[in-house]
């Protein structure tokens, strides 16, 4: 009612329970779909084991995922199972909790009780190598007197499986940086060489199952 609406877009279901079994959640959706209140299911943060799960009992439509330059691993079999069962990919962390955008020094400085520190990324084994890397996007970046933000969000929007990309903005300023990375005109070969960065900076990020290292 106070979305002046009688159907839902995209109803998700965010998080899976590990030992929990979503296909009684999933059910549900797909009798919500019947009865025209729901026009599209999506998945957040779910391995293909678990969405195969779901498909047993339902269709997915979108994925939504973490997914930037310096988080891909869902190439490996999550977005190939997205790709083969026609699921749409949402991004979201596309700019890496900001880490992206180059507003991190060398050194953190974050209080302890800094919830960052429980981002991967972060980690003070990870971060020097994550540095090092944004550091080079930065080089391509003033090289080409292009934006961060906007190599990095021209990079995940030319990904053949990301649909969608999410990001947020706390002023008018950076929505409206977010918003010229849709017309900004980058080279094919620009985005292959922070590809080929990326790649060597995934050698030595650890893989543990989203950006945030959650797992309820």
């Amino acid at each position: 009612q106070r979305l002046q609406t009688d159907y839902i877009d995209l109803y998700y279901l965010h998080w899976p329970r590990t030992g929990r079994d979503m296909r009684p959640w999933m059910e549900g959706l797909e009798t919500a779909r019947q009865q025209g209140k729901i026009a599209a299911i999506g998945v957040s943060n779910f391995s293909v084991s678990q969405m195969q799960a779901l498909a047993q009992v339902g269709q997915i439509d979108a994925y939504q995922l973490g997914y930037n330059l310096l988080w891909r691993f869902s190439e490996r079999d999550v977005l190939p199972y997205c790709a083969e069962h026609h699921i749409a990919v949402v991004a979201y962390s596309a700019l890496a909790h900001g880490i992206l955008a180059g507003k991190y020094a060398r050194q953190l400085d974050f209080v302890p009780a800094d919830q960052r520190w429980t981002i991967t990324l972060f980690k003070e084994s990870v971060w020097p190598h994550v540095y090092e890397t944004v550091d080079n996007f930065k080089t391509i970046a003033r090289q080409g007197n292009y934006d961060l933000v906007h190599l990095a969000l021209r990079w995940l929007l030319r990904r053949p499986a990301v649909k969608s990309v999410l990001v947020s903005a706390k002023n008018r300023t950076q929505l409206l940086a977010n918003y010229a990375a849709l017309t900004v005109d980058i080279p094919d070969a620009i985005l292959d060489d922070l590809t080929v960065i990326s790649d060597r900076a995934m050698q030595v990020i650890p893989d543990e199952g989203n950006p945030f290292g959650y797992h309820p």
